[in-house]
C-alpha cells in the first residue's frame, strides 16, 4: 500500500515539475511569446498571419486587413484612433525593386487637439512635425529604408493623452489612409 501512495505521489509531484517547465520555458512562436506572454507586441499572431503584400501606388484605409495595426484601435466610423504614445502600422513588400519604388508615405491624420508627431521608419526617424488640425503628411522615404518582407512605420506621439470625456483610452491621432507613393 506505501508503494503504490509513494508512486502516485511521484506521479503527481513529476506532472507538476513538467507543468513548471512548461510554464517557464513555453514551446511558442516569438509572435505568440511576444504578444501573448511577455506583451512587447500589440499586434496578435493571427493579425499577423492575415497581413498581405501591399504595392507601391496603393492606399490602405483605416479598416483594412492587409496590415498590421500595433497600439491601434478598432477601425471606427471613417478612422482608427491611435492608443498610447508609439503606434506602429506594421506592412509587406514582396520585393526589393517595389521597395525602391516607393519615395513617400502619405498619413491622413486627424489630431486630437495639438499633437507632435516624430514618423519612424524601420527604426530611423524620419521627420518631426506638429499638427492641430487634420493634415496628410507627405513623408520622404530614402531608397534604402524600406526592403522586401516586414517594415514598420512607428508613430512617436509624447502629446497623446486621454479625451477627458469619460474615454479611458489614450489617444492621439486618427488614422485614415496610408498611402505608399511611387516615384
Amino acid at each position: 500500500m506505501k508503494r503504490v501512495l509513494l508512486g502516485a505521489l511521484l506521479s503527481v509531484l513529476l506532472f507538476y515539475l513538467y507543468v513548471l517547465g512548461v510554464t517557464l520555458i513555453p514551446d511558442v512562436s516569438d509572435e505568440y511569446r511576444d504578444y501573448y506572454i511577455t506583451r512587447q507586441s500589440g499586434l496578435s499572431p493571427r493579425e499577423r498571419e492575415r497581413m498581405e503584400t501591399v504595392f507601391p501606388g496603393e492606399t490602405l484605409l483605416f479598416d483594412t486587413t492587409k496590415i498590421g495595426f500595433d497600439s491601434w484601435s478598432a477601425a471606427e466610423a471613417g478612422f482608427r484612433w491611435s492608443l498610447g504614445a508609439s503606434p506602429q502600422l506594421h506592412f509587406l513588400l514582396e520585393t526589393g525593386q517595389e521597395a525602391a519604388e516607393i519615395v513617400a508615405l502619405e498619413l491622413e491624420l486627424r489630431p486630437m487637439g495639438r499633437q507632435r508627431v516624430r514618423v519612424v521608419l524601420n527604426d530611423q526617424a524620419l521627420e518631426d512635425h506638429e499638427l492641430t488640425e487634420a493634415e496628410t503628411l507627405r513623408i520622404s522615404v530614402p531608397d534604402t529604408l524600406l526592403r522586401a518582407g516586414e517594415n514598420t512605420l512607428r508613430l512617436e506621439l509624447p502629446d497623446a493623452r486621454r479625451p477627458g470625456n469619460g474615454d479611458p483610452r489614450e489617444l492621439g491621432l486618427a488614422l485614415v489612409s496610408l498611402s505608399l507613393s511611387r516615384a
